[in-house]
């Protein structure tokens, strides 16, 4: 996984990417999901939330990069004013086959 920086603030954004190769000996389809959880915030929000995915086919031993752009309103949350809102913090990537088959993370900062 590669991340474009490990910080951003109001109006910037983080360009995650990573590499998906098949090695098997048959055509593959397979459905490359991003996740997002916040470490802490003044809410209770979910561990994880799905805020991407791409289905792509690969030949065999073919390899495609797949990019994910992580934007201001994709980190925001809803406060107990019921404001959608947008909080400084440490959020956790993590790029899978699912919710329960992780297999990529790394952690960026909002500031």
């Amino acid at each position: 996984m590669k991340v474009s920086s490990a910080s951003f603030s109001k109006g910037g954004s983080v360009v995650v990417s990573c590499k998906i190769r098949n090695q098997g000996k048959v055509t593959a389809k397979e459905v490359v999901q991003l996740y997002l959880g916040e470490k802490v915030n003044s809410v209770s929000t979910p561990v994880k939330s799905l805020r991407g995915f791409e289905k792509i086919e690969l030949l065999p031993g073919e390899e495609k990069t797949v990019r994910f752009k992580i934007a201001e309103e994709d980190i925001q949350i809803w406060n107990r004013a019921m404001k959608r809102v947008t909080e400084p913090g440490t959020f956790k990537i993590m790029i899978g086959r699912s919710s329960e088959d992780i297999c990529l993370s790394e952690t960026i900062t909002f500031n």
